[in-house]
């Protein structure tokens, strides 16, 4: 582990992992997770690939992952998700009043109290409480039909059994995306696929 990695989990240590720890998040890696009534929620430390010689930043994504029906739609068992496979994310920079992505500095010298304060009021006045907002899927479901997530409400709605509007979702879908390039067109086809909706890709 590098000299910035090893800084970054330290000023990590101290400004989230206890309270994390405390609402129940399991760590994994630089990733912690809460199971809770159907939801995994997602915290997870990113860091920069430009990270070296002690100088490295780091910013902090958050998910939530509606593991049944991100397992019909990736087709796999969604224990552990990453933040990509989330139903959906935000950088914590997102939430903050300057709407910025937001990024930590670690370097030699750092002072990591001050900036592990700094940290521990990020997560504290904005990221656990978005998270907290979500506590069963059809909460979930509501936040993703108000930001036009159209597939993940398909999946959603697929897993709770609402068939005629998942279909009415993937329909909406397919208009959306058609011209979308061949590499997504792939990858949505497949999810209908899971989704078991193969019928509405025959011509």
């Amino acid at each position: 582990m590098s000299e910035s990695a090893e800084k970054i989990d330290q000023l990590i240590e101290i400004s989230l992992s206890e309270s994390l720890k405390n609402d129940g998040y399991k760590k994994k890696g630089h990733t912690y997770y809460l199971n809770s009534n159907g939801l995994i929620k997602v915290v997870n430390i990113q860091l920069s690939r430009w990270n070296a010689l002690g100088f490295g930043d780091f910013t902090i994504n958050l998910g939530v992952c509606a593991s049944g029906a991100e397992s019909l739609l990736r087709d796999k068992t969604m224990k552990n998700p990453k933040i990509y496979e989330c139903t959906i994310m935000k950088r914590i920079g997102e939430l903050m009043p300057q709407k910025n992505d937001m990024w930590w500095s670690v370097g030699p010298d750092i002072n990591f109290e001050p900036e592990a304060n700094k940290v521990r009021d990020a997560w504290i006045n904005y990221g656990k409480p978005f998270l907290e907002r979500f506590t069963n899927i059809v909460e979930l479901k509501e936040y993703c039909l108000t930001h036009d997530m159209l597939i993940q409400v398909a999946a959603i709605c697929a897993f709770l059994g609402e068939i005629e509007e998942a279909r009415d979702k993937l329909k909406a879908a397919l208009s959306k995306f058609a011209d979308s390039d061949s590499e997504f067109n792939e990858i949505f086809y497949q999810w209908v696929t899971n989704l078991g909706f193969s019928d509405m890709l025959e011509k």
